[in-house]
């Protein structure tokens, strides 16, 4: 199911896609991992203790942002997502793509 022009849903996973011209073997390949996905957005609030309105204060979105992107209900714009990232990071959290054992996140290492 397409959302928008930039991501759908495959397998119940929310992923970007990329021109057919960039897929292998003529088939239509999909990326995850450029984007903050729900569960790591849950996953990183956890290690961080923070409720879902502290994200949305740190990130200077709407709380209502927050619990739509971890609900998997709809994709923020990439400008979103990188605002929430953004805080993460600041907070120390590193978001794993799935090229480093999966998505995921951790606390940074000094």
């Amino acid at each position: 199911m397409i959302i928008n022009n930039n991501y759908q849903r495959v397998n119940g996973r929310v992923v970007e896609r990329i021109p057919l011209n960039m897929a292998k073997n003529n088939r239509i390949a999909y990326r995850v991992g450029r984007m903050l996905t729900p569960a790591q957005c849950r996953a990183a609030r956890a290690l961080l203790a923070w409720t879902q309105q502290e994200l949305a204060d740190q990130a200077r979105v709407g709380v209502q942002t927050i619990r739509l992107l971890e609900g998997g209900h709809t994709i923020p714009r990439r400008a979103t997502l990188q605002v929430i990232q953004r805080a993460f990071e600041q907070a120390g959290v590193d978001l794993i793509g799935p090229g480093d054992g999966g998505p995921g996140v951790r606390f940074r290492t000094p």
